[in-house]
């Protein structure tokens, strides 16, 4: 009996330890960056634009370690233009007016601002690791280009669909000093390529931990019941 004890104690361990050791790794929650659509956005005139994204389904309040997003610099840009990333909830004002559907509120609550940085010509990729933010299920991310002059373009790529998560066939700009929503008829599909790697929520991984000991426990129960 002290055998079968300590047998199920190691294994209890075991487990629980490895439920919650996967369970704390990164994970892609939102992924729009493996089908480029030929095209990317640049705003005439240069403001503040990005898109809306629900992240997977999985991840009802995760932590974001890494966000990564993809823009294009036209060649032979003069080396001082810049970016600025941030990150919103949507909790603004309701963008069709009033409360009755239908309800999209705009992006209200500034959730982290990456603070200006350079950017290079061409078609690439930032990204943004190290962080620890806690975001809701659905929130905005959004870009602020600077810099740009003369004959030279700037935007973000458009990629549709995503392999993980989703997003409306919309962008929000916010050019003209508010919040606007904008599309293009479907052509192209007005998603912009990113990926969001993040970290389940405190509860998330308690839960797996309950999990791991509750499935032990049923082993054991088991174990007694085909012995009496």
């Amino acid at each position: 009996m002290r055998s079968w004890t300590k047998t199920l104690a190691i294994l209890l361990a075991s487990i629980s330890l490895g439920v919650i050791g996967q369970a704390q790794q990164p994970q892609v929650v939102y992924d729009n960056s493996t089908t480029y659509l030929g095209d990317f956005y640049a705003p005439s005139s240069l403001g503040e634009f990005g898109d809306q994204v629900k992240l997977s389904d999985a991840f009802a309040s995760p932590t974001v370690t890494e966000f990564k997003f993809d823009y294009f610099l036209s060649h032979g840009a003069n080396g001082n233009e810049t970016a600025d990333l941030k990150f919103y909830s949507n909790d603004g004002p309701n963008v069709f007016g009033g409360t009755t559907p239908p309800v999209t509120p705009a992006p209200g609550t500034l959730l982290y601002d990456s603070g200006v940085f350079p950017i290079a010509a061409g078609f690439n990729t930032f990204t943004a690791s190290g962080l620890s933010l806690n975001v809701p299920q659905d929130f905005t991310w959004s870009v602020t280009f600077g810099g740009v002059e003369g004959t030279e373009q700037v935007g973000l790529l458009f990629y549709n669909p995503p392999t993980v998560g989703s997003s409306f066939d919309d962008f929000w700009d916010k050019s003209s000093g508010q919040w606007e929503l904008k599309d293009f008829a479907g052509s192209p599909v007005a998603n912009f390529g990113a990926r969001v790697t993040a970290v389940p929520e405190p509860s998330t991984i308690q839960f797996a931990f309950m999990a791991g000991l509750a499935w032990c426990g049923w082993l054991a129960y088991r174990r007694r019941s085909s012995h009496s």
